[in-house]
């Protein structure tokens, strides 16, 4: 059974077999009818609101024509079909989240009206209109900053280090985004380090070569941004320098050259939560200008560049 078969559009209503109504029945119908809003109004208040995060793995097209598509992920919380969703790209600097409503939802093989906390598969309303890719987390409205970071970090492991293993498509590239080919690098790169050990030096140095071809995508796409921010050290009005240090072995420590940290757009909310109250650090906007130099300018005099 296809994706098309279990979410066809085709609903059988079920047969009611009728009767006469007898006036004793119509008095008993109609106060019932009148009593009804009132119970209705008490549940609204006292129900709390459902929140819910998905986490977009994969993306499916329904059909040449349907303006329509589907997509599978990690459900966190109770989804129900009819939901009114909201789309939104994490990694993006500028597109605005899109409201939209779920379909259908199937659940291995099956079709079902509603899936909590596993694996689904979301029929989703108008979504060519959005067109969400990997990393694009699906949500409901009072969801907090954090879960809908952890839906999106989760869906970028799942897919690009779970399933990938670190290689991003030339399709891929097009579509995400810098924060999100950023983000895939800093799993990748956990997920290295975690397994090392384990690896064989042939492992090693193809996982060397993925990162360094992530990094090169991140460099890239860098220098033609619109502009990003930068750390600065509120006490020094210069580019904060961060460096780090690892032990080599019980008498020495090894230490990284110095680094600056860029924001990008997209980011800047989800860091400006994380350190609310840390006041040695600020941000400052680093405008790429027409020619698109300023950020390159910005980190020659910054750093020395390799």
């Amino acid at each position: 059974m296809g994706l098309k078969d279990l979410f066809s559009r085709k609903k059988e209503e079920p047969k009611v077999e009728e009767k006469p109504v007898q006036p004793e029945e119509k008095k008993e119908e109609q106060a019932a009818v009148e009593t009804a809003p009132k119970k209705v109004e008490k549940t609204k208040e006292t129900e709390e609101p459902r929140v819910f995060t998905v986490g977009i793995e994969y993306i499916y097209t329904v059909s040449k024509d349907s303006p329509d598509m589907v997509v599978a992920g990690q459900v966190t919380g109770t989804i129900k079909v009819g939901d009114e969703v909201i789309l939104t790209k994490m990694g993006s600097d500028d597109e605005e989240p899109f409201r939209t409503a779920v379909y259908g939802i199937q659940v291995g093989e099956d079709r079902v009206m509603e899936v909590s906390n596993k694996k689904a598969v979301l029929w989703v309303e108008n979504a060519t209109q959005f067109f969400p890719y990997v990393g694009t987390v699906l949500h409901s409205e009072g969801v907090t900053e954090q879960q809908m970071y952890s839906a999106y970090i989760n869906a970028l492991g799942e897919r690009f280090v779970g399933v990938e293993d670190g290689v991003i498509t030339d399709l891929d590239r097009a579509h995400l985004s810098i924060t999100d080919i950023a983000e895939i690098w800093r799993l990748f790169l956990w997920y290295c380090n975690a397994n090392a050990e384990n690896d064989s030096e042939e492992k090693r140095e193809e996982n060397f070569n993925k990162l360094r071809t992530l990094v090169t995508i991140v460099r890239d796409k860098l220098l033609i941004l619109d502009g990003i921010y930068a750390v600065y050290s509120v006490k020094t009005g210069e580019p904060f320098l961060f460096a780090k240090t690892s032990t080599e072995d019980e008498d020495n420590y090894l230490t990284s050259p110095p680094m600056i940290h860029l924001v990008t757009k997209a980011n800047k909310k989800h860091l400006k939560e994380r350190n609310a109250d840390d006041e040695n650090y600020e941000l400052r906007y680093i405008d790429n200008g027409e020619d698109k130099q300023g950020i390159l300018n910005f980190l020659r005099e910054a750093i020395l560049l390799d």
